[in-house]
């Protein structure tokens, strides 16, 4: 049977009234049962077992309506209840923490610290290191500009063989150095890293970007390097690599980033596209024409048949052997069904070579357009043009 609760509430005020605080709060508790997740109900039971100076038993009610509020998002009224409790019993280092989580959460900074600093020095002076730095990283967090206090707590976490916490304090410290342009500040803290971890690759990572501010971009090639092999999936790594690759004068030796970030995703197209352009350049052609097919290839399978001709008309145009390019050029409109088209697109750069003034590339562009075609006249038209043409 359901409670009636204006009757209960009636009853335990009335009882409240008389001073029968017990009576009262056992009226409020049958409540309860029946709404459990109410912070008023276990606020007014804390009220009352304040007024009876049972003062564990309104600290208990009094944190259960503050949880109740947190979990709910009410965060200043949950603290204003922790408050109370700690105005009860100050040596609440739970309830100290979290006030320090909760106006952390507020960006109450300053009331954060303040929490956060209590429960670090109970535990220190408990002895438990590790729960202390714990919440000394919280403080930390949240006022990273703070360099020295992240030093000291880097000494901390080696003081008790917490490795990995101190690297990353050292390194945290480092990249507020850099914030602030003080280079020689950040490499003395990635010395103290690399003393504890030798190959630590983060390390790498971020004295590149040191090097790379200050302009020492053939020094930031050699730290990014091995950063690069550990993590070459990084998009703001390899980007700041292929820069200092570039700005060093060693731009040619890009494509090996290129080639080690495709060999974890061959669909970057817009690396096949990248690697292209630097065999043309190396006039690589070999290399080109396969980075070309590539292309080809993709832009055909999308239906841009054009696109896919237009690659490799313009490796045909730069390389001084046109014929592989025709050849691939053929054999990608023969594949998809369209062999007119292929030699249409084949006379088209014969046409090139023609008015380039050469007649030897243009006939072999044609023979093969005519394979591709044998009945497209436009192709024997131009071979007949070509009949009195002087050939090697």
């Amino acid at each position: 049977m359901a409670i009636d609760r204006n009757s209960v509430i009636k009853e335990a005020q009335k009882l409240a009234g008389k001073g029968q605080f017990d009576k009262a709060i056992a009226e409020w508790r049958k409540l309860v049962k029946e709404a459990p997740n109410d912070a008023n109900i276990f606020n007014t039971i804390g009220d009352l077992c304040l007024k009876k100076n049972a003062k564990a038993e309104a600290v208990d009610a009094y944190r259960r309506a503050a949880d109740i509020l947190a979990e709910d998002g009410f965060t200043s009224k949950a603290i204003a209840l922790y408050k109370k409790v700690l105005n009860i019993d100050p040596e609440k280092i739970e309830v100290h923490l979290a006030l320090g989580d909760m106006n952390a959460d507020k960006g109450l900074t300053g009331n954060a610290l303040e929490s956060y600093k209590k429960v670090a020095d109970h535990y220190k002076k408990k002895s438990d290191m590790p729960r202390a730095l714990g919440i000394y990283q919280k403080m930390a967090d949240l006022n990273p500009t703070n360099i020295a206090f992240r030093m000291k707590l880097a000494e901390m976490y080696l003081k008790e063989g917490m490795q990995n916490e101190a690297v990353k304090a050292y390194l945290d410290a480092a990249d507020q150095h850099v914030a602030k342009d003080a280079f020689h500040d950040a490499r003395q803290n990635f010395e103290k890293v690399l003393a504890i971890e030798p190959d630590n690759k983060e390390v790498y990572h971020k004295a590149g970007i040191v090097y790379f501010k200050e302009g020492k971009f053939a020094e930031a090639c050699k730290a990014l390097k091995p950063a690069f092999e550990s993590d070459p999936d990084n998009q703001d790594l390899i980007n700041l690599y292929l820069e200092a690759l570039t700005k060093a004068g060693r731009a040619g030796d890009a494509d090996e980033v290129y080639k080690k970030v495709l060999s974890h995703d061959p669909s970057r197209y817009d690396l096949h596209e990248k690697l292209y352009q630097i065999y043309i350049a190396r006039k690589d052609y070999d290399k080109a024409l396969k980075e070309a097919v590539m292309l080809a290839d993709r832009k055909a399978e999308g239906m841009d048949f054009e696109g896919a001709a237009a690659v490799l008309k313009e490796f045909i145009a730069v390389t001084h052997d046109p014929m592989a390019g025709a050849i691939a050029l053929a054999e990608l409109f023969s594949k998809v069904g369209r062999a007119t088209d292929g030699a249409r697109e084949l006379l088209s750069v014969a046409d090139v070579f023609i008015e380039r003034g050469s007649p030897d590339d243009a006939r072999e562009v044609l023979g093969r357009a005519s394979l591709l075609a044998p009945d497209l006249y436009e192709v024997k038209e131009r071979l007949e043009g070509l009949a009195g043409t002087a050939q090697p």
